[in-house]
């Protein structure tokens, strides 16, 4: 994998180069506190993948699985279970 620098940003150009042949909806999640993927490079893929939605997850970095699992499966599970309509909240949401 080769990475080329763009304002101090590392980027993986094939997997830019690539992203825009994605048309099915994609979650892109990231953590507010990931030192490891800069934020330009998440909004790079966003712009790049027109059906994205760029998602953060508070106070996780870059293992957000590890870092906050309960809310990591509930997006996944959000998203894969309503699609498009996943950051609507739903009546059994009031609790949180």
């Amino acid at each position: 994998m080769v990475h080329f620098y763009h304002e101090f940003v590392s980027l993986d150009e094939e997997l830019l180069s690539r992203s825009g042949e994605i048309s099915m909806p994609t979650l892109i999640l990231a953590g507010t506190e990931d030192g490891i993927i800069p934020a330009e490079g998440l909004r790079m893929l966003k712009a790049k993948i027109r059906t994205s939605y760029l998602f953060y997850i508070y106070d996780a970095a870059h293992q957000i699985e590890v870092d906050q699992p309960e809310r990591f499966v509930r997006v996944v599970k959000d998203f894969f279970t309503y699609g498009e309509l996943f950051l609507i909240p739903r009546k059994e949401d009031e609790q949180i």
